[in-house]
């Protein structure tokens, strides 16, 4: 689903592609919400093209955000690369390293990370939209 909807937190995001800043609306979505099967990160306003729909990147924390590597190379608005920072959402120490799959979707592509990624996801929702996970044993029980 593109665009905001409930249980989609919007979260100012850049991406920096070949040197270029480029603007993007991003959300956090949570599981439950508008159709989220799992919280992942929606990366939007951008066209993303790939040969394959979706594909497992690695991701490296940074000072700013995250690095994304792909195997596979990716169109972002006409420029091809393998390599995407993500600035403005701090998910993993700086030089930490995990997988994400990236999908791509109409209008944009989604990030989805493991468990402890996730966690750390829903953390940073919960300081943008207490109203959506509430206290721990709240958010315990809507995760189960």
């Amino acid at each position: 689903m593109t665009g905001p909807a409930l249980g989609k937190i919007p979260i100012e995001l850049q991406l920096g592609v070949e040197g270029k800043n480029i603007d993007v609306e991003a959300y956090i979505h949570l599981k439950g919400f508008s159709r989220a099967m799992v919280t992942h990160l929606d990366i939007e306003g951008i066209d993303a093209k790939a040969d394959k729909e979706g594909f497992y990147v690695v991701i490296i924390g940074t000072s700013s955000g995250f690095l994304i590597i792909s195997k596979t190379p990716l169109k972002l608005n006409g420029v091809k690369t393998k390599k995407i920072y993500v600035k403005g959402i701090k998910l993993l120490n700086k030089g930490e390293k995990s997988t994400a799959w990236l999908g791509i979707k109409l209008g944009g592509f989604y990030l989805g990370f493991k468990k402890e990624i996730v966690k750390r996801l829903e953390e940073k929702a919960r300081e943008l939209a207490p109203e959506y996970l509430g206290t721990d044993s709240e958010l315990n029980r809507f995760l189960d």
